[in-house]
């Protein structure tokens, strides 16, 4: 049997794929087996394994961002396939890490049916957990305040804080999607002279959010991001005050 979380480490958010075996008492305990990766990683993967007929295609192998190699260990009989962590060396040659995980068919089913709990589990995570830490090692660094006045009945600062992240990280997410936008353009990735705006630009910000939006979320510089929120917000007293609270109950939809 086969376990997916999402866990939090050192300001990052990772997706955690492992085995567990059942012991005489029938308990279930984690074995060496199993890999962790980041999100962009863990979606490309996902994507990849979706449209993967192992029974079609034996013995094949194939890398996914230069991070994990799968390979494709089925027969006619059985379906059975191995995820392994690889390192790009200097030399632009791959080594094997110890990080692997074989996977029969029904974990592999498993795998392909967890992606929409996944998604929002690390969603969530890289907003009340990776954003949180570097804005909180920011905040940290101004002095402590002598004497602030709260009011528990008006929170009007901690709802100010709120709309500022949120604006912060609509920010970056637009800004990450439009450079996706471009990047996919083949006629902006020509040599061609262009105008300043292409009309790849012109796309409605409503398709480019459905497209784009998992995709910019995993390549957004948090801890950029942190120092854009808290230098918009050095003057306002209280965000030491609710540098803990501000993301308690923060929600992915509540802030995009």
């Amino acid at each position: 049997m086969i376990f997916i979380s999402v866990n939090t480490f050192q300001k990052q958010t990772r997706v955690h794929i492992r085995v567990y075996a059942a012991d005489d008492r029938g308990i279930l305990h984690p074995t060496k087996s199993g890999v962790s990766l980041k999100p962009a990683v863990w979606s490309a993967l996902h994507s990849k394994l979706s449209c993967f007929r192992p029974r079609e295609d034996f013995e094949s192998a194939f890398i996914i961002k230069k991070i994990v190699c799968v390979f494709n260990h089925s027969d006619k009989g059985n379906v059975s396939v191995s995820i392994q962590r690889i390192f790009q060396r200097k030399d632009s040659s791959f080594q094997f890490v110890l990080e692997r995980v074989l996977l029969s068919g029904e974990n592999l089913d498993q795998l392909r049916h967890s992606y929409e709990l996944v998604l929002k589990c690390v969603k969530n995570k890289l907003l009340t957990y990776t954003l949180s830490e570097y804005v909180m090692a920011e905040v940290d660094r101004f002095p402590e305040i002598d004497s602030f006045y709260y009011d528990v009945d008006s929170p009007h600062g901690l709802h100010e804080l709120f709309e500022s992240v949120c604006k912060c990280l609509t920010k970056y997410v637009s800004n990450t999607i439009s450079l996706f936008v471009k990047l996919d353009c083949v006629v902006c990735q020509d040599d061609i002279v262009l105008p300043e705006i292409h009309e790849c630009m012109n796309v409605s910000k409503r398709d480019c959010f459905y497209v784009y939006f998992e995709r910019a979320l995993y390549n957004i510089d948090w801890q950029t991001l942190a120092v854009d929120f808290v230098s918009l917000n050095k003057n306002r007293p209280y965000i030491k005050f609710f540098r803990d609270d501000m993301f308690d109950l923060m929600e992915i939809g509540k802030c995009l």
